[in-house]
């Protein structure tokens, strides 16, 4: 190994394999592939399971990445292999959504303006499952998190 190569003997032996079939046929550097795949996994996984780092302390499997070299270095490829299955999934889920959205908005202006109605039907809103965001504005960001987290 040499001493700046990702250390593929620490991911399971089908990503190791993923990520040097993609270096030797696809001339993408190891340590992006790798890292895309990690970068991807714990997109994957969400805030659906905890990590216990110390004894009285969990954390999500979050990883943030920043993939850093000069131009022409194939950084984007290793990412979009890595994260294309999410997209579509992600792309599936918005598609849904604004399908769900357009039906409910339909059937809010065939109700009466009643009260009960009204309750009724804010309850029955549609909610995004959309995971990823790729508009990257500041307002949309605000719309994703609102839904997803119901923070603001």
């Amino acid at each position: 190994m040499k001493s700046n190569t990702f250390p593929l003997e620490y991911l399971p032996n089908h990503l190791a394999k993923i990520v040097e079939e993609l270096e030797i046929n696809s001339g993408y550097p190891r340590e992006f592939t790798a890292c895309s795949i990690l970068f991807a996994t714990s997109v994957a996984i969400g805030n659906n399971f905890k990590v216990q780092v110390f004894p009285n302390f969990q954390t999500t499997s979050a990883l943030f990445l920043v993939l850093v070299g000069p131009a022409g270095a194939s950084k984007s490829p290793p990412l979009k292999f890595a994260v294309e299955p999410l997209l579509k999934i992600n792309s599936e889920y918005i598609k849904e959504y604004r399908e769900e959205l357009k039906r409910y908005e339909l059937s809010k202006t065939t109700l009466d303006k009643d009260k009960d109605g009204a309750n009724s039907l804010n309850s029955n809103a549609p909610k995004s499952k959309q995971f990823i965001v790729q508009d990257s504005t500041c307002t949309n960001h605000l719309v994703v998190l609102r839904e997803l987290f119901k923070l603001i």
